[in-house]
């Protein structure tokens, strides 16, 4: 039951925005009582902290387990990440809505936890850039954060419901600032692009 009612409140956090959803609507789209509600969550705000760890845990995995690829040099690593980002927000259209104004709650939790538990991934993959010769950078933490805000800053641009996704003319500028705030030569994440279109593809 508790998935459940983070799959309804997920649906309803998206739709509906996070302050105009009340417990009651979810409970409602469940067809059970609110006692229901309150026996796994004390509150709405308890059910949104628990929406975005299952989110976030399900993303952490996937992408630690690239970063652990021994098989795989950064660049590769760094462009498998970005994909399984892009396919969880075809998979998971809660993502697509955390820029809009009425989901400003939501989308602040959320960006708070992935800042801090994917900061150390994405360092790990620079480091290993760094050792490969690809990239250069002296501070790959701080440069990992670089990267992960220009992230967030690009993709809030141009977003509507009937736009979801990054715009496509800023995919190549986007490539073009990550490259060098990685130090690396122009073309080092060549299939960057591709990503993105199979994403507005899918729209």
């Amino acid at each position: 039951m508790r998935g459940r009612i983070l799959d309804v409140a997920e649906e309803m956090f998206s739709k509906n925005g996070y302050d105009e959803t009340a417990v009651s609507d979810i409970v409602g789209g469940l067809g059970v009582a609110q006692g229901t509600f309150y026996y796994y969550f004390d509150s709405k705000e308890e059910c949104l902290d628990a929406l975005v760890v299952r989110i976030l845990e399900a993303d952490y995995a996937t992408v630690e387990e690239v970063v652990g690829m021994e098989d795989l040099k950064a660049p590769e690593k760094l462009l498998r990440v970005y994909g399984i980002r892009i396919r969880r927000r075809v998979e998971h259209r809660v993502m697509d809505h955390l820029h809009l104004e009425e989901n400003a709650k939501l989308h602040y939790k959320i960006y708070r936890k992935r800042f801090a538990d994917f900061l150390p991934l994405y360092t790990r993959i620079i480091e290993e850039g760094v050792e490969e010769g690809v990239f250069r950078t002296d501070h790959p933490e701080a440069t990992a954060a670089g990267i992960m805000l220009l992230n967030e800053m690009v993709e809030m641009l141009d977003r509507t419901p009937e736009t979801f996704g990054i715009r496509p003319d800023v995919v190549g500028p986007l490539q073009e600032q990550i490259e060098r705030l990685l130090g690396a030569e122009p073309g080092t994440l060549e299939g960057f692009a591709d990503l993105w279109e199979g994403l507005h593809e899918e729209q």
